[in-house]
């Protein structure tokens, strides 16, 4: 008997045909206690009585049984109908009874799991009104056209106040994504997009929802199947949300596969909106297997992020510390030493979170049934836990907002009658005792005070660091450690660095903490890594510090960088290249006399331009036989460059003719001259033949009536190339004088100097020579491969002559153009400077893989280290 309270199975199909059968059966075998099949249709059925859900129930054959659900699941705005497996016909019919479901009144449809398909989707659609903000449809099984239901929605502009969306686990793939993600450009009000769980393999329609919309701050794509490709394309849409003013905080691709493939570009391109978002607060990356090289981009990213306040890298080749610092790991999960991580030794006992060998401690279900501290109900799963369908056996991450850290504070107190000291620092076991906080001296300056962050129910060892003395708190239970740990004594304005400044440590105490709870965010910092201190009204917050700025609280004394003694170009050395070069023209015939001085007052301030055109165009395509100079190829391309030739008073048959007459020089001048070159203009030549260039393209042509006006006019033209040539160097020089490039330069300097002392040889036998010549220069060049699409041949002599300093006398001394050691690594880093994929803020690591790749392959330390001497680079 079917009960009376409308409760029952489904009258559709085979049901309905065993209903029948009921019927059948109770007309033979009558029964006070068993009503006929028609009287039963009237109590569930009586048009006269029946609600509109009724009515729809009946024309659809299937049972009223879900009415409860709706009444129970309706709270003001919101209707909740998750977990119900109402069905596509049930939800059909509930949107048609107005008390039961207030289409007018509903703006949250929470329809987790009610078994909808595009049939439910579209019936929803046609029901839905205007006003909606969230629409969850997770665990349902909508396919592409339910997504074309969804498109229908906003080109009807239903679905212009939708403020989140979920259609996680709904089997969605790259086409109905990208119908989704083009039909969501109509929502410009959405700020949260969930697409967890489906089978999403290209990222390309996502980047370009996150580039055109402004408004989205989460986007979760969890456990999809985007490869490396897909991964880049994807944050190159989160750069261009950043350059475009969007607000795009929280992004969720854990569980992907962002290793397979171009995994280096992909994590580039991450780093790329790591340096440049101003609003990116929460990344989970999980469980993406990406590589140690790709994680030290990432953490190279991170060093100067200040906005990112949490982050879930377990799962990959990386580990971060408890200050939230990203240590990449080696293949077999030893962690690299690179940008200032410690050995294994040092950091075994320092809480590395995501690290393949942690035990089954720190796995995220384990502190479900750990209390969070002494006294402290035990920690449940939590909203976020439940949001991200984090998986109790994923290791626990360094995230503050997802694993509830604690805030502690920490105070030393001088004895009474004691002199304060000069700073108080507290070293933690959280980290293993490597970095000290600061304590700031409290209000009634008798006690110093700090507070950090903790994981929930860590039992913290603390050992003060007071002066330059390593003190316990006065009280606390001592604990001795298994093994003793080296600190490195902190040092501030207050405290100068001096003695010692490591010391050796065994006995730590128990730390008497108190927790607290954490104060709102200040004006200014929300959505910022915040250290929290103690103000005059309780804890305050201030910017927390990066990576860098954390190394760089106490930097070591560096040694005189190696290139110090390089000599660039002065004024000074500029007056006297001119003086000299001035002597030396055949002034007679083109300088009146009575403008001489002019004209040289009016060289001389701009000498520098023309001696470093003179260096560019000496340089392009000389041999490794031909001296440096200016050959007549190279002078009339500069003439027509600086606009000198106007076809009419000078055209390029007269620059030929200019440069040969300039070339000449007396047997007297030959005699004497160290350096000459018969078809090349050398630098006072040169000279010369602007003088010559003036006098023929604008005196002689009348545009000028005195030579002096007629120079000016040539310095004018030769002003925007010689400006060309000037910034390039600056440019070189700037990105090869850093801190950085003097570490490269040190690692490898044994092997440096040895192929220069190889490859030397001005006089004498190979190698017994302090200087190296251009032709020398050149050979090593052939012998390391340096050359590719962009650094060719020709221009082995532009990076040899960007290596050498200026010299006063490049005639009657050959020193310009004899290379000693100073010089060999200019011009090393100027290879490096001119080859493709140049990029200023990467040359410390493109001169170390330069080396590394190009060097050490034809010269092997050990090789070298055999019959080397003593390095000196004071040349």
């Amino acid at each position: 008997v079917l009960p009376s309270t409308g409760q029952g199975l489904s009258l559709s199909g085979s049901d309905a045909s065993l209903l029948r059968g009921f019927q059948s059966r109770a007309v033979q075998r009558p029964s006070s206690r068993v009503l006929p099949l028609t009287l039963l249709q009237r109590q569930h059925f009586d048009a006269a009585g029946e609600s509109s859900y009724e009515a729809e129930c009946r024309r659809r054959l299937i049972l009223p049984k879900f009415a409860r659900s709706a009444l129970a699941g309706l709270h003001g705005e919101e209707l909740d109908l998750g977990g119900s497996s109402l069905g596509d016909d049930q939800l059909g019919a509930l949107l048609c009874d107005d008390s039961l479901v207030p289409l007018d009144a509903i703006r949250c449809w929470k329809l987790c799991g009610c078994r909808q398909t595009h049939v439910g989707a579209k019936a929803l659609g046609s029901a839905m009104r205007h006003g909606t903000k969230l629409l969850n449809l997770a665990r349902n099984d909508l396919g592409a056209k339910g997504v074309e239901s969804m498109r229908a929605l906003t080109s009807s502009h239903r679905l212009t106040s939708l403020r989140s969306l979920n259609l996680s686990y709904n089997g969605l793939r790259n086409e109905a994504v990208a119908v989704l993600c083009d039909a969501l450009m109509e929502c410009q009000l959405l700020l949260r997009l969930d697409l967890n769980c489906n089978e999403i393999s290209e990222g390309s329609s996502l980047g370009t929802l996150l580039a055109n919309h402004c408004n989205l701050t989460r986007l979760a794509a969890h456990a999809n199947h985007l490869n490396a490709a897909a991964g880049k394309a994807f944050f190159r849409g989160a750069l261009e949300n950043t350059e475009n003013g969007g607000k795009l905080a929280d992004i969720d691709v854990a569980w992907n596969r962002l290793a397979e493939g171009a995994a280096l570009e992909c994590a580039k391109a991450l780093a790329k909106v790591l340096l440049h978002s101003g609003t990116l607060f929460h990344l989970d990356l999980s469980y993406n297997r990406l590589g140690p090289e790709c994680c030290k981009v990432i953490a190279d990213a991170m060093r100067d992020n200040h906005q990112l306040y949490g982050l879930h890298l377990v799962g990959n080749a990386v580990a971060i510390d408890a200050n939230g610092f990203l240590v990449p790991l080696k293949s077999g999960g030893a962690r690299q030493e690179s940008g200032g991580a410690t050995s294994w030794a040092d950091e075994s006992k320092a809480m590395m979170f995501g690290d393949p060998r942690n035990g089954p401690d720190l796995l995220v279900g384990s502190h479900a049934a750990r209390p969070c501290s002494v006294g402290a109900p035990s920690k449940r799963w939590s909203d976020d836990d439940i949001l991200r369908d984090r998986d109790p056996l994923e290791q626990q991450t360094a995230c503050w907002a997802c694993e509830g850290w604690e805030r502690v504070e920490l105070e030393w107190s001088a004895k009474e009658g004691d002199e304060l000291p000069a700073a108080v620092w507290a070293f933690t076991s959280v980290d293993n005792f490597r970095s000290g906080l600061k304590l700031q001296l409290a209000d009634n300056q008798a006690c110093f005070r700090g507070a950090r962050m903790i994981p929930p129910g860590h039992r913290l060892l603390v050992i003060f660091q007071v002066g330059a003395a390593m003190r316990l708190e006065p009280g606390a239970r001592e604990e001795l450690l298994n093994h003793p740990v080296s600190i490195d004594l902190c040092f501030c304005k207050e405290l100068p660095r001096s003695g010692r400044s490591a010391v050796q440590v065994s006995k730590v105490g128990v730390a008497n903490i108190r927790r607290t709870e954490l104060p709102l965010a200040e004006s200014g910092l929300a959505g910022t890594r915040v250290v929290l201190l103690d103000g005059p009204d309780g804890p305050i917050q201030l910017p927390r510090a990066t990576e860098t700025e954390f190394r760089s609280k106490t930097p070591a004394v560096r040694q005189k960088p190696i290139l110090t003694c390089f000599s660039q170009d002065t004024p000074a050395l500029m007056q006297k290249c001119f003086a000299l070069d001035w002597s030396m023209t055949k002034k007679g015939r083109l300088v009146p006399e009575a403008e001489e001085a002019a004209i040289a007052k009016l060289l001389e301030p701009c000498y520098g331009q023309i001696v470093a055109v003179y260096r560019y165009l000496s340089a392009i395509g000389v041999s490794g036989t031909s001296g440096f100079g200016v050959t007549a190829l190279d002078a009339g391309s500069f003439a027509s460059d600086a606009g000198l030739l106007n076809g009419q008073a000078t055209r390029l048959c007269d620059i030929d003719r200019l440069f040969i007459a300039s070339n000449v020089i007396s047997s007297e001048q030959k005699r004497d001259m160290l350096v000459r070159n018969d078809k090349q203009l050398v630098r006072f030549q040169f000279l010369e033949f602007l003088m010559r260039v003036a006098d023929q393209r604008f005196r002689q042509s009348g545009e000028a009536t005195l030579m002096t006006h007629a120079v000016a006019r040539v310095l004018e033209h030769l002003k925007p190339v010689a400006e060309r040539r000037l910034q390039e160097m600056s440019a070189f020089f700037a990105a090869l004088h850093t801190d950085d490039v003097d570490d490269v330069y040190r690692k490898h300097l044994l092997v440096l100097s040895s192929v220069h002392q190889r490859f030397c040889g001005r006089s004498g036998q190979l190698g017994q020579s302090r200087f190296m010549s251009h032709s020398q220069f050149q050979n090593l060049l052939d012998q390391l491969g340096a050359f590719d699409n962009e650094f060719q041949q020709r221009q082995a002599g532009l990076a040899f002559r960007m290596g050498m300093m200026t010299r006063e006398d490049e005639c009657y001394n050959s020193r310009f153009q004899e290379m000693n050691l100073i010089e060999f690594l200019h011009a090393m880093g100027a290879v490096v400077f001119l080859r493709a994929g140049f990029c200023a803020e990467q040359m410390a690591t493109l001169l170390d893989e330069f080396f590394s790749q190009k060097l050490l392959r034809i010269f092997p330390v050990g090789a070298v280290a055999a019959g080397a001497g003593e390095v000196s680079t004071d040349q």
